[in-house]
């Protein structure tokens, strides 16, 4: 047994890395034109101003008084 039998010769190593650069090369150019894909989008007038809003709250209840306490003179 001289080696694995799904890779006979000396230059089965090569054959795989050639394989894959080529393979991530398609992937990265793939990628690439998905990114740079787009159309292109007419101007849009910038956004008008948005108007004051006031809002009328209703005042916050406040806590009875505390009772007095009687303390020892």
């Amino acid at each position: 047994m001289s080696g694995p039998a799904w890779a006979p010769g000396e230059r089965a190593g090569l054959r795989w890395a050639g394989s894959l650069g080529i393979v991530l090369l398609a992937h990265a150019a793939l990628i690439a034109a998905a990114l740079r894909w787009h159309a292109p989008r007419e101007a849009e007038p910038p956004p008008q101003p948005a108007s004051a809003v006031m809002v009328e709250l209703a005042p916050l209840p406040a806590a009875p008084p505390a009772p007095p306490t009687a303390l020892p003179p």
